[in-house]
């Protein structure tokens, strides 16, 4: 059978959610030929999407959007319209955490009561949002079988990481389950249009638990590389080396990850998504509870430090007058401009306590400047600017750019006896030659680097 022959088997697919998620999905879908409308409640960013602009930075998607909006095979719609050749819905909503850090459902309640209103004979609809155990059945099923017609809802989760996801789409295996034979078929053969990878599983309740458990994982080994990290910075170790050196071909070391700050959309919420989901059956997840508590504790603990180590007399600097914040996305590799659960926003919370007569500035290779302002931070054009006459600099993402700064020049433009901060260990103290009388410390370091300084001042 052909891809067109395929595609034609479907009739509209309606993308509720035109987010990071939903939009990169919609995009792709109708890149192989099908027929999409999505759906989006925001309508200054309906606007945005029909004139071809993208409302978020992925390599590539520009050009995909403006593709598929010439051909017609992606529309646009502040809400989900009357098409009775829509026999898809695809749930991207968002679910943030509320202020007790529970699941927020508002949106996806909303949008399942609006698919309700045009749910027909034989239509699918695909639950592609995070969510807490038990949604599919629990949340969405009881609001659609009041409709009376016979459907299919299946979870499809999403796995994609951003920077990569128009390549992952196709890459990727991709998680299906469903509450009938129906449904899993249906959602098999989408999928199929884009990856050869489906991995079916026996019902909705085993693709929740596969998702939430991919982040928590992710958020496990990160908070096992900080613990490390805060380990080697009590005594003269390198962290970096003893990541790098442990996992050099040594197979059962090589997932150990570097450490750095950990957040985003995803990693800031699922594992508390995943424990709310847990609760109510008595299960101790302390591996989790402890990781995500040492990765959301990070940035606060460091800056803490550093205001304890600025105010010592021996570094002969006085209180920062000038900080910049090099890397403000949540993650600089791959490329994104996602400030969503961005580390930043507690490093920020914490520069201002211990140093609130400090200017804040901020850089980014992807963020733009409304979105530094939107921080509350001046905003540097360029990685000179950010450097220039400042105290403190902290480089706080792990873009690749960073990895080949030239520090001794930079540190030429700092104001004297600055610091600057790395939270990724992109170089070693040692190895630097720091004009100014500018000092270099790494996460992961902080004795061996403080001991450093002391034996060449």
């Amino acid at each position: 059978m052909t891809l067109s022959s395929q595609t034609e088997s479907f009739g509209t697919i309606c993308v509720v959610g035109a987010g990071y998620v939903g939009l990169t999905l919609a995009v792709t879908f109708a890149d192989v030929g099908l027929n999409v409308v999505c759906s989006e409640v925001d309508r200054d960013k309906v606007d945005r999407l029909r004139a071809g602009e993208p409302t978020f930075f992925e390599p590539g998607l520009t050009e995909k959007l403006a593709k598929v909006c010439a051909t017609g095979n992606l529309t646009f719609s502040p809400r989900i319209p009357d098409d009775h050749s829509i026999d898809c819905y695809i749930i991207s909503v968002g679910t943030p955490l509320d202020p007790n850090g529970n699941v927020n459902m508002a949106s996806m309640e909303a949008v399942t009561q609006e698919i309700a209103a045009h749910l027909k004979e034989g239509d699918t609809v695909i639950l592609r949002s995070t969510v807490r155990l038990g949604t599919t059945r629990e949340v969405l099923m009881p609001v659609l079988d009041k409709v009376g017609v016979a459907y299919g809802i299946s979870f499809c989760p999403e796995r994609t990481v951003e920077g990569s996801a128009l390549t992952e789409l196709h890459e990727l295996p991709q998680v299906v389950s469903g509450n009938n034979d129906f449904a899993v078929k249906r959602a098999t053969a989408l999928f199929s249009l884009l990856t050869p990878h489906i991995v079916q599983v026996s019902n909705v309740e085993t693709a929740e638990m596969i998702k939430l458990t991919d982040n928590t994982l992710r958020d496990v080994m990160f908070g096992f590389g900080n613990e490390v990290a805060e380990a080697c910075n009590a005594i003269e170790v390198s962290a970096t080396e003893v990541i790098e050196a442990s996992r050099l071909r040594y197979k059962r070391s090589a997932s150990l990850a570097k450490p750095g700050p950990v957040g985003g959309p995803c990693l800031e919420k699922d594992p508390h998504i995943r424990l709310e989901g847990l609760r109510k059956f008595n299960v101790d997840l302390g591996i989790s509870v402890a990781a995500r508590r040492i990765n959301e504790e990070q940035p606060a603990k460091v800056m803490s430090f550093l205001s304890q180590l600025i105010g010592r007399s021996w570094m002969g600097a006085p209180s920062p007058r000038k900080i910049a914040i090099c890397g403000l996305a949540f993650k600089g590799h791959p490329e994104t401009d996602d400030l969503r659960g961005s580390m930043v926003y507690p490093m920020i919370a914490a520069l201002r306590e211990h140093f609130p007569k400090a200017e804040l500035w901020g850089f980014d290779h992807v963020v733009d400047a409304a979105g530094t302002q939107s921080l509350n931070l001046s905003v540097a054009g360029t990685i000179e600017d950010a450097f220039d006459e400042c105290d403190l600099v902290v480089i706080a993402n792990n873009h690749k750019q960073y990895r080949s700064l030239n520090l001794q020049a930079l540190s030429g433009h700092m104001a004297p006896n600055g610091l600057i901060y790395d939270f990724w260990a992109n170089f070693q103290a040692i190895d630097l030659s720091l004009r100014n009388d500018v000092k270099y410390l790494a996460l992961g370091s902080h004795t061996r680097d403080i001991c450093f300084w002391e034996r060449n001042s």
